[in-house]
């Protein structure tokens, strides 16, 4: 089982997670090329996560997430 100790108010480094790459592509002009972000044990030993950053209809920018454990959800 994988237990994230953060807190509400904790930071991490946007680079490092699947949605925080995907809400930095949503910032940008340019569409993403391939549609959405991974990472593989980047941020996280053991956890794999893929996700899509978009802009809303108000020009919001958003981004949702899918995670687990690597060998639940292996980077295939």
């Amino acid at each position: 089982m994988l237990v994230s100790r953060l807190k509400i108010g904790s930071r991490m480094n946007l680079s490092r997670t699947a949605i925080g790459r995907a809400y930095l592509a949503a910032l940008a002009k340019k569409t993403i090329e391939q549609g959405f972000a991974i990472a593989t044990g980047e941020w996280y030993d053991g956890l794999n996560a893929i996700a899509l950053g978009f802009t809303g209809p108000s020009g919001e920018r958003y981004a949702v997430n899918c995670g687990g454990s690597a060998n639940q959800c292996p980077r295939d």
